[in-house]
């Protein structure tokens, strides 16, 4: 593995230790607490980081199926023929922002 790669590889390591430190001992109602209603929760930042980084790392890096696709979290999520889920609470976007996102798989 490339020094780049080798860097990349640890900082995202470290990044999902931390995450992991952070979230633990949360409460299923602290993770879906959300300030407004407009706000998102923190299970479903975590699950929007998920997938930013699925699709950053397999999509653009390795010009490689997301994850979200083809380990069928997409049905997992019960997301209609695997779209991206925006977030902004639009009919059959899927949008988890209020939902139930359990965090147990992702993590």
């Amino acid at each position: 593995m490339s020094d780049f790669k080798d860097a990349i590889k640890s900082a995202l390591d470290e990044y999902l230790e931390a995450l992991k430190r952070a979230v633990d001992g949360l409460t299923p109602a602290e993770l879906q607490w959300q300030p407004t209603l407009a706000s998102n929760s923190i299970s479903w930042i975590v699950w929007h980081m998920a997938r930013v980084e699925d699709r950053w790392v397999n999509r653009v890096l390795r010009s490689d199926v997301e994850l979200w696709i083809k380990d069928g979290w997409h049905e997992k999520f019960g997301v209609k023929g695997g779209a991206w889920i925006w977030g902004d609470g639009s009919p059959g976007s899927g949008d988890a922002r209020g939902g139930d996102v359990r965090l147990a798989g992702l993590l």
